[in-house]
């Protein structure tokens, strides 16, 4: 069923959506606990995607394979583990 609308009880309350539980929500729950978000610190120097898999595999010995590394917003990365063993890792 599609969501029920958000009902303001009040200005200072915040509206809630109440959503029937999906087999893609379930996924989605299931990749995000294997995931971490990175942000760059200091001067802010530009860093790409493939400089931040470099770095975690020359740092925590990762293989290609082990992660995937996505450009993220308002942090600058979002990694996603193959595995919670890699995850762990860090």
């Amino acid at each position: 069923p599609p969501p029920t609308p958000a009902v303001p009880v009040s200005a200072a309350e915040p509206a809630r959506i109440i959503m029937s539980r999906s087999v893609e929500m379930e996924e989605a729950e299931e990749v995000l606990s294997r995931a971490m978000v990175a942000t760059i610190t200091g001067t802010r120097p530009q860093v790409t995607a493939d400089e931040v898999a470099q770095l975690l595999c020359s740092t925590f010995g990762f293989e290609d394979g082990d992660f995937t590394t996505h450009l993220h917003k308002p942090e600058d990365f979002l990694i996603i583990f193959g595995s919670r063993a890699s995850k762990d890792r860090m």
